[in-house]
């Protein structure tokens, strides 16, 4: 098992020469002077050295470290904040052949900047300045790099042709191939050839001009520049300005191949300008220049007329932005349609909503070299050139996405007027045995959307209909259009129209003049029913149908992809067509007729369960994609000897069943087979250790993820390389899955033993108090079962008090209830409990004992014996929540805070009624 987780001018006399120099030091407050001097006032770089303790660069070059890149080992010293060439560098046993210096806040190249280093420059390749501050460069700034082939020193926005670059600075790299400048300021193109003619090697150039209405032409010297072919005006963040370019432009470079002058706020170009171009250039970008418009591109391309060169060009977003939308007219490509070898078009966000029929029809006005054609990001609406699609030929890539569609393209189709539904029709009335073909004429028309719609697709595919190639006819009569087919290019192989926003069912349809289409991508729309079928596309080799919020697939829907190998339904909802039980379910038949198929992504299509058969008839299937759905268990078959990817990423499976590992060990003995199963919800337990074991012998290549775990007795586990789960087995193996059957019988005898000794005690303890218990027994039976309860009392009431209420109970208590209302009381034993509860009675033991005794009473009677009397104006706040409870539910009386006789007699007079009744 494998773990796989991209200049100069003479200075003119001494007086320019002061200028510069004292300009120099006046913009950069002096800072030359960390290099040991200032700037002399004649410019003589030769002056200026290194103060190393002032330069970070040099004190903190050892900061740079090696990585490997394609030519060798790489120097990265980039990002690192230097304010100048670095002189120290780490030790490097090998050569580099690349030295990065990009990002960082170098304002200058001194002469002899890398030959004083320790690096062997003879080696250097590649050179890479970008995104510095850099505002001068010494004529012998690159001395030593004899070898140099590609400089960078684009986005270093202070380089300003020609004020920062002196005479002869490229000299020094008389192999320099590629050299790019993009960022700078080129306010004219003026004495460049002068410092360029020498790079006899040089092959890209990459500038940006930045004065919209500057003159500029590359001058005589760069016709000796044979080898220059590539030429980019682009500039990413779209500093580029160039307003108009002139006939005399391109004159003397007229080797060039590939001329890039996108983004750069072109509004003309001459028709002459490149003409010097017609035999040589291969690729044009004309690219977001959105005030240039089509009359623009085709003015452009005067000079290129009748071109045997030019392949590819490129021209999105030339129609403003904000323009509204435009019909491409005939005149629009007037030279376009002379380009004799022109094989890739790109017209993308233009805003193009209508073709004129007549680019079409009745004569083909696109190149007949054209093989790929994107309108991508326009506005296309139905119009009467969708009826001469048809005559499109020799391109077999077409786009057509982000068209963000406010109409239903299919409703152009379908049902025609009229139709009749047929009945019993035999399907092979329409069959040619010979050519294995069938007439796609007025009457099977009538019989696809009359009696096929009403039967049963699979009694129909049975006879051996699909076995068979549509013969449709496509003219200019629009016969088609009425009997709703759809007729698209002949030589079409991929038609892209994803996410465009198409919101509709996929209907019963008939497509002509497929029998090229090996591709069609529909992802991204929503398209939320998929109803079908679809004939004609019997030949297509992969379909995409993801993203489409999708929540129903009729039975027969795949029925007319008889060859396709590659199909995408990830990302939609279809739970209702793969859970058994539910109205919508078909996954059994689903498939029926893909027998061809190769690839199935099923990822994210919120399924929860796949039953045994649902891949049964997918005997050629290589992949299957079921990332991210619902799954808790694998159930399914497969049947296919050719398979080799199975992705579960992200589902909730604790382990694989024994019949899939097995499955995956079978093909992983014939040929190469992956398991891609991060972030799943694996169980390291005992009952998966079959699977952990499987997991560490298998051949079966497992890809995981550096943050996989799993939950090892209530503690994550690292699952991120083979050590990780060979950890896994062994602790499961012997630590937590080792047999412990003895452990078991010794909790048992222990406890069999804890019986034995605490019955005997529970039987020494009972033998010893068995009087008391009988007298206890028999009192307790006596007291409860005789009748007549109150005639076990000899007293009316027993007393419950604190000891500092024992006067109170002596001199109160017993006079009033005895003398004054006749009524006996002991303080032990009485038909009635009173409770005299103050302060004090709430914080003594004993107390509370008499209270819970007399509420266990008065439960056990289910009688009410406890009468409460709260003393010393006692408040319910300070009171427990047992007291509470009493208050609430036994009888209760407040004894008066003050000594009013008649308050007093009152309150006797309550007591003695409330113990003397009976309840």
């Amino acid at each position: 098992m494998q773990f796989i987780d991209a200049n100069n001018i003479p200075i003119a006399g001494f007086q320019y020469e002061c200028f510069v120099w004292i300009l120099l030091l006046v913009v950069t407050n002096g800072r030359y002077e960390e290099m040991g001097e200032h700037l002399s006032p004649n410019g003589d770089c030769t002056k200026i050295t290194r103060d190393a303790s002032n330069s970070s660069a040099a004190i903190n070059g050892s900061k740079c470290s090696t990585e490997s890149i394609g030519c060798g080992k790489q120097l990265a010293c980039d990002g690192k904040l230097f304010d100048s060439i670095p002189v120290k560098y780490p030790d490097i046993s090998d050569p580099i052949c690349s030295l990065n210096l990009s990002n960082n806040a170098i304002s200058d190249i001194p002469n002899k900047a890398f030959s004083l280093t320790s690096l062997q420059l003879e080696y250097i390749l590649y050179l890479y300045l970008d995104a510095n501050i850099i505002r001068f460069i010494c004529p012998e700034g690159f001395n030593g790099l004899s070898n140099l082939q590609f400089l960078n020193l684009s986005a270093n926005k202070h380089l300003t042709w020609p004020d920062s670059f002196m005479n002869g600075i490229f000299a020094p790299m008389v192999r320099l191939e590629s050299l790019n400048l993009q960022g700078s300021k080129f306010s004219n193109f003026t004495g460049l050839g002068k410092e360029m003619k020498m790079l006899k090697n040089l092959r890209n150039l990459s500038l940006s001009p930045s004065s919209g209405i500057g003159h500029y032409f590359f001058e005589k010297e760069f016709l000796e520049l044979k080898n220059l072919t590539f030429i980019s005006f682009y500039d990413m963040p779209g500093d580029c300005k160039i307003y108009n370019i002139s006939d005399n432009a391109f004159e003397n470079v007229p080797y060039v191949k590939v001329l890039n002058l996108a983004n750069c706020h072109i509004k003309t170009i001459s028709r002459q300008a490149l003409k010097p171009l017609n035999s040589s250039l291969r690729e044009l970008h004309l690219s977001h220049n959105d005030e240039l418009e089509f009359s623009g591109m085709n003015d452009a391309l005067a000079g290129l007329e009748n071109s045997t060169a030019l392949i590819t060009l490129r021209a999105s977003q030339i129609h403003q932005f904000l323009g509204i939308g435009m019909a491409l007219k005939v005149d629009d490509i007037q030279y376009l349609k002379t380009l004799k070898a022109l094989a890739h078009l790109f017209l993308d966000l233009n805003k193009i909503e209508i073709f004129d029929k007549q680019i079409l029809h009745p004569t083909y006005m696109l190149p007949r070299s054209l093989r790929t054609f994107t309108l991508a990001g326009n506005r296309l609406v139905a119009g009467e050139y969708m009826n001469y699609m048809y005559k499109i030929t020799n391109i077999t890539f077409l786009d057509i996405s982000r068209q963000h569609l406010n109409y239903n393209p299919f409703s152009l189709y379908g049902i025609p007027n009229g139709v009749q539904t047929t009945r019993l029709v035999d399907v092979n009335s329409f069959i040619d045995n010979t050519t294995q073909t069938i007439n796609v004429n007025e009457d099977f028309v009538k019989f696809f959307y009359g009696e096929m719609a009403t039967s049963d697709w699979g009694d129909i595919y049975e006879k051996g209909f699909f076995k068979f190639t549509l013969d449709c006819t496509c003219n200019d009569t629009g016969a088609s259009k009425e009997l709703g087919l759809i007729c698209i290019p002949p030589d079409i192989k991929t038609i892209k129209w994803s996410n465009s926003h198409i919101y509709t069912q996929i209907y019963p349809l008939i497509l002509c003049v497929t029998k090229a289409l090996s591709s069609l991508d529909l992802s991204r729309n929503i398209l939320y029913k998929w109803k079908g079928p679809i004939l004609g596309l019997q030949h297509l080799k992969k379909l995409d149908l993801s993203d489409n919020y999708c929540r129903k697939i009729s039975d027969w829907f795949f029925i007319g992809f008889t060859d396709l190998e590659d199909l995408n339904i990830s990302q939609n909802n279809l739970t209702s067509n793969f859970k058994p039980g539910s109205p919508n379910y078909n996954a059994d038949i689903l498939f029926t007729n893909l027998k061809n198929l190769k690839i199935l992504d099923m990822s994210e299509i919120r399924i929860t369960t796949l039953s045994k058969s649902v891949f049964q008839n997918l005997i050629f299937l290589e992949r299957l994609e079921l990332d991210n759905n619902y799954l808790t268990v694998l159930s399914f078959e497969l049947k296919s000897n050719s398979f080799q990817r199975l992705s579960i990423a992200g589902i909730k499976l604790t382990f694989l069943p024994e019949a899939i590992t097995h499955y995956l060990d079978t093909q992983a003995t014939k040929h190469n087979v992956t398991l891609n199963m991060p972030f799943l919800g694996l169980e390291c337990s005992c009952e998966q250790l079959p699977f952990w074991k499987w997991l560490n012998t298998t051949k079966v290549t497992i890809k995981v993820n550096n943050g996989d775990r799993c939950m090892l007795n209530g503690k994550p586990q690292r699952l991120e390389n083979h050590s990780d789960y060979l950890k896994v087995v062994n602790t499961l193996e012997h630590v937590e899955c080792i047999d412990r059957t003895w452990v078991t019988w010794a909790i048992s005898g222990s406890s069999a033993l804890v019986a034995v000794v605490l019955t005997l005690i529970i039987s020494t303890i009972v033998y010893r108090n068995r009087w008391k218990l009988r007298y206890v027994y028999y009192s307790r039976k006596r007291r409860y079962v005789h009748t007549g309860f109150d005639r076990l009392f000899s007293n009316d009431a027993m007393i419950s008090y604190a000891k500092g209420k024992a006067s109170f109970i002596k001199n109160s208590v017993v006079p009033s209830l005895q003398d004054t209302h006749d009524l006996s009381q002991r303080l032990s034993c009485g038909r009635k409990t009173v409770l005299f509860i103050d302060k004090e009675y709430l914080a003594d033991s004993w107390c509370k004992y008499d209270m819970n005794i007399a509420v266990v009473e008065s439960v056990e009677t289910t009688r009410k014996l406890i009468i409460v009397v709260r003393m010393d104006g006692l408040n319910a706040d300070r009171m427990p929540i047992e007291v509470l409870r009493l208050l609430r539910n036994e009888r209760s009386l407040d004894y008066p805070d003050s000594e009013n006789d008649s308050e007093l007699e009152t309150f006797w007079n309550k007591l003695a009624i409330e113990i003397r009744k009976i309840d």
